[in-house]
């Protein structure tokens, strides 16, 4: 019998994950919060479900997106873009009520590096350092975190870090800049692709725990951009001088371990 993967979040990292996992002969229900986009996803043979998360409610058919399921995963982030004062936690919150209706499920929540705060001097955090943050909204990110943990269901958090790819990568929106900070501040990224490769492990071997998804290269924001930047034919830019070194490096030794996983695409 093939198992059901739920993507809860069929954005540009959570497509190509779908399609991956589709490839592989798994049976894919996918989300999205775009009327356009269900038709792209059942084009891909993806079971396609307009669901929208509110703080108050969960907007879409929860019930049959999770029926049979033997896999879920929670890739979509805060929207404080468009709402600077979204309570993150209330949607956690509502989405765990109907995670705990089936505790058989194996729980993938895709978070972020940021649950970790930049100090100086530079602090290296791998998967069992208690995440920490003085910002409200990274405090809830943090207990996002917890609330999936504490689910009887078995459960995985992915802290990524800054996801690049072919389309899509910092470098167009600093080349040429003037004046920009962090010039001595490590880098954190990883590539879309290893990002794809490590969920896919923690799919086929449902992995309880923390792991880390970050490129083991750690060079300057100076050094790294100035570098791509010549390579991809940007203008350079330019950064002020720190006085000081802050930042912090993300360390993922662990998840390569238990994962059995290497990094593939070099950022």
């Amino acid at each position: 019998m093939e198992e059901k993967v739920a993507i809860l979040g069929c954005g540009w990292l959570g497509f190509p994950l779908a399609r991956e996992l589709k490839d592989l002969g798994y049976s894919i229900n996918g989300s999205t919060t775009s009327d356009h986009k269900i038709k792209t996803l059942k084009d891909f043979g993806i079971n396609s479900f307009l669901i929208k998360l509110f703080e108050e409610r969960i907007k879409g058919d929860m019930a049959n997106f999770l029926k049979d399921v033997n896999v879920l995963i929670l890739n979509f982030p805060p929207n404080y873009r468009e709402n600077p004062n979204q309570e993150f936690i209330k949607i956690i919150n509502n989405l765990s009520h109907e995670i705990a209706k089936q505790p058989n499920i194996y729980v993938v929540y895709v978070s972020t590096i940021s649950v970790f705060r930049k100090t100086h001097p530079i602090t290296k955090y791998n998967e069992e350092h208690e995440p920490y943050s003085e910002f409200s909204k990274t405090q809830q990110l943090i207990e996002a975190e917890k609330i999936i943990l504490r689910l009887k269901n078995k459960s995985s958090i992915l802290r990524l870090g800054g996801l690049i790819g072919e389309d899509r990568h910092p470098i167009k929106y600093i080349a040429g800049r003037e004046k920009l900070q962090n010039a001595n501040t490590p880098i954190n990224l990883i590539h879309q692709n290893d990002a794809i490769d490590i969920i896919k492990k923690l799919v086929a071997q449902k992995v309880r725990g923390i792991f880390h998804g970050v490129y083991p290269k750690h060079t300057s924001h100076q050094e790294y951009y100035s570098k791509i930047a010549e390579e991809r034919g940007f203008s350079i830019p330019n950064y002020e001088k720190d006085k000081d070194k802050i930042g912090k490096i993300i360390e993922s030794n662990i998840t390569q371990q238990v994962l059995g996983f290497d990094y593939k695409y070099e950022i």
